[in-house]
């Protein structure tokens, strides 16, 4: 697992991460603000002796580097949050897709920790990480879902959303009847 480690001091993170087990691929200290730049790492650990101050900084820079863990997107709020934003155009027909679409975040979410505590089994037993058979539909089923919804870039598009929700094809309908009237 690579880790960041955030220290007093350049000294005390050198020797707080030679005691560790993992990949250091940073220490950021107060003098050290940028020494993560252009890295990513998995976590981020912390040296002893950090004053609040300095702990709540040196966090903050850390997890901007972090990949995962602690600052992965949670999908049940990300979804949560993109069906409020639609609140306009879903109707109650809507509301089994909806919650298809919630059941795959959870589904999601679940698998993402999966896969997390086989990385730590792995890291505490020296060996490849035992996951699971992988999940590849789940994320393309949840796209699929947010498309038909009308919750992603394209499937606003297809509905046309920006002229009140009504569709290319039913404003041609629309029109077409429109002329055919006497």
């Amino acid at each position: 697992m690579r880790v960041i480690v955030i220290a007093p001091s350049k000294r005390v993170g050198a020797a707080f991460a030679a005691e560790q087990r993992d990949e250091v691929v940073a220490i950021l200290t107060p003098r050290l603000l940028n020494a993560a730049e252009g890295k990513t790492a998995d976590r981020v650990i912390e040296a002893p002796g950090l004053t609040v101050e300095d702990r709540v900084l040196l966090t903050a820079l850390a997890e901007g580097h972090v990949t995962s863990g602690s600052s992965k997107v949670n999908m049940v709020e990300a979804t949560e949050k993109a069906i409020e934003a639609g609140v306009n155009h879903l109707t109650d027909l809507d509301a089994g897709a909806v919650e298809a679409l919630r059941a795959l975040a959870r589904k999601i979410d679940a698998w993402d920790q999966i896969v997390e505590w086989a990385i730590e089994d792995a890291a505490d037993g020296g060996g490849r990480p035992a996951v699971p058979q992988n999940d590849n539909v789940s994320i393309s089923a949840y796209l699929k879902y947010c498309d038909q919804l009308g919750l992603s870039p394209a499937g606003r598009k297809a509905l046309d959303l920006k002229s009140g929700g009504v569709s290319g094809k039913k404003k041609k309908l629309e029109s077409f009847r429109e002329r055919q009237r006497p």
